[in-house]
């Protein structure tokens, strides 16, 4: 049985498969992104895995990829660095069955990192209700490249308790595939999407999470990358979404007619009005929030590196679930969903398989807000 405003320490697919049907208002979310880091042992699990296989593991990886991680910012779980060949422990093939033994995000093919990330809301999909929505933030990734060792970040930018530099992670260096272009990006988060979509997602809105405070960066040979996406999909075409409004920007352009009184849901939100050379504003001095979100990078002074700010999931959770409705995060990191979630009056669910996330980290964020909650099952 599954219990509200709880951090379940395990592989988020035991959660939702303890879950019941139409139980779930809104998934927020940000998944181990491919190529990027190593959460140690306890992230390792089985996948593809046929039921009854006496699995036999071999190290075919080089078969299918030569995978490399270098640089000096690259992060085993939380403290130890990457060789320059370093391959992820173990990270194997089941000779019998085929099944791959390792963490969600370090599959030796991108292929394989999409459809394990799909299968998993594939797997959710019923336990979602038919008005739910889903919000998922994913970068991207380069195939291969170089970065200058030498490289000095703005000190600034330091996590001041450890001094371990918290960045965008474009400019780590990654894998080396083969049959790839190298210093090609992977398009991890359009092949993500068509996927989703293929299996019957349908996909509302893509939006750009723009970072003005983004990773300084070397290289000489593209642009710095300053962006990632949030995802937005939904179960159903009817679902539940409150429109979220922001200050408006005044627009030029000409107009056959006067603006009209818009509505939204049966119930008036804003009214327009045009003068005579064209010049378009709406009344309320708002309109319907846009697709390109500027928001800093938030640091913190924890051993993790992946946590997204709390107004990136502000309007998702506000948007995408009813007061009084359940979030669910499946990669919990930190606990930010959570945190946000209890702060906008939702109810949250939370899976996350590395226990020092959930007991050093988590935890500790949320009984900030609930001492009397039991939050670890």
């Amino acid at each position: 049985m599954i219990e509200t405003n709880k951090i379940y320490d395990e592989d988020c697919r035991e959660t939702i498969g303890r879950m019941d049907n139409d139980s779930i208002d809104c998934l927020v979310t940000s998944p181990p992104y491919w190529a990027l880091r190593d959460y140690g042992e306890e992230a390792v699990a089985i996948w593809d895995s046929n039921n009854g296989c006496l699995h036999e593991w071999g190290n075919d990886i080089d078969a299918v990829g030569d995978i490399r991680f270098r640089g000096e910012n690259s992060k085993v779980g939380a403290n130890k660095s990457f060789g320059k060949d370093y391959k992820p422990h173990n990270s194997m093939f089941c000779k019998k069955c085929g099944a791959w033994r390792g963490s969600l995000g370090l599959e030796p093919d991108f292929n394989l990192y999409i459809k394990h990330l799909c299968d998993i809301f594939e797997m959710f999909k019923p336990k979602l209700k038919k008005t739910g929505t889903i919000w998922v933030n994913l970068g991207d990734t380069y195939a291969s490249g170089t970065r200058d060792n030498n490289f000095k970040p703005d000190q600034t930018r330091l996590n001041s308790k450890e001094g371990k530099y918290i960045g965008d992670w474009h400019e780590q260096p990654n894998r080396k595939l083969k049959n790839y272009p190298a210093k090609s990006l992977c398009l991890i988060p359009q092949r993500f999407e068509i996927e989703m979509v293929n299996r019957g997602w349908i996909y509302r809105n893509e939006i750009i999470w723009h970072k003005p405070n983004c990773m300084p960066s070397s290289v000489k040979d593209r642009f710095t990358v300053d962006f990632e996406k949030v995802c937005f999909f939904v179960k159903s075409p009817k679902y539940y979404f409150e429109q979220q409004e922001e200050k408006a920007i005044e627009r030029i352009g000409r107009m056959k007619n006067l603006a009209t009184e818009k509505t939204f849901g049966g119930k008036s939100q804003i009214s327009g009005n045009a003068n005579r050379e064209g010049r378009i504003w709406i009344s309320n001095g708002k309109r319907n929030k846009r697709c390109v979100w500027t928001l800093p990078t938030q640091p913190n002074s924890d051993e993790h590196f992946a946590i997204y700010p709390d107004k990136l999931i502000e309007t998702p959770i506000k948007a995408g679930c009813p007061e009084g409705g359940i979030v669910y995060d499946p990669f919990g990191g930190s606990g930010t969903t959570a945190e946000v979630s209890i702060r906008l009056g939702r109810k949250f669910i939370v899976s996350e398989i590395n226990s020092e996330y959930v007991y050093e980290i988590a935890e500790k964020r949320i009984r900030l807000h609930q001492d009397q909650l039991s939050l670890v099952a």
